[in-house]
């Protein structure tokens, strides 16, 4: 071997092109700003280039199944601009990140945007964000009420909604004030639409506004085209 050769970086082989495009976008990826690293200790290193090195390599085995069960061209996906965005957004979360739920769902959203997922670009930037801001308990929150939208359609009170949530996750800690966060938190970012009507847990007024559509009485509880677009995002294609 020459004495130059020992220095050569080695050839990426076609089985490393996968973390190959996930290394380009993660390792721009700063810790933290200048100040920030001269006050971090050397303690808080490691960690979190494991969580880089954990995320690169999650996302790198799931781009090489989508090479495998459905053609994706990796060579490709390295100049599509669009994934990359959202590859490098999702991957600055996962490193804050330590919930093995929101990482699954980050992993997701990023497969998805490599398969081409029919949702517009700005849309899947927005959603990352949305990732980076909710909880895993939010996430199931909207998914709970996606599967039962329709029973909930004449729902009349947040204590309705809140037993049958507790009922069909019989191991939830979650609490009425914070079913009631979630809720209200998921209503901001358009994601699901709750009547006004919809009485509140005991305690406090109801009122007597009723929502109304065409006449008739609309439905009390909805998930939006955006909430429906977002479960698309972070879901496998087969749920």
């Amino acid at each position: 071997m020459k004495e130059s050769d020992k220095y050569a970086p080695p050839q990426a082989e076609k089985k490393d092109k996968a973390i190959a495009v996930v290394r380009a976008a993660v390792a721009s990826i700063p810790y933290a700003g200048n100040a920030a690293i001269e006050l971090l200790p050397l303690l808080f290193t490691l960690p979190l280039e494991r969580r880089r090195q954990e995320w690169m390599n999650q996302v790198a085995g799931a781009l090489r199944e989508l090479e495998q069960d459905r053609g994706l061209s990796l060579d490709e996906l390295q100049s599509d601009e669009a994934f990359i965005s959202v590859l490098v957004q999702a991957s600055q979360v996962a490193i804050r990140n330590h919930q093995r739920e929101k990482l699954d769902v980050l992993r997701q959203a990023v497969c998805n945007s490599a398969g081409s997922v029919k949702i517009e670009e700005d849309l899947q930037l927005l959603f990352v964000r949305f990732i980076d801001e909710l909880t895993p308990s939010h996430l199931a929150l909207l998914r709970f009420f996606s599967d039962r939208e329709a029973e909930f359609r004449d729902v009349e009170s947040y204590e309705q909604l809140f037993q049958t949530y507790c009922v069909q996750n019989d191991n939830t800690t979650v609490t009425r004030d914070e079913f009631r966060l979630f809720s209200e938190e998921l209503k901001t970012r358009n994601l699901i639409r709750i009547s006004a009507n919809v009485d509140d847990f005991s305690g406090v007024g109801s009122n007597t506004y009723i929502v109304t559509r065409g006449g008739s009485a609309g439905p009390m509880l909805l998930v939006t085209e955006i909430g429906k677009k977002l479960l698309t995002f972070i879901s496998r294609s087969n749920e």
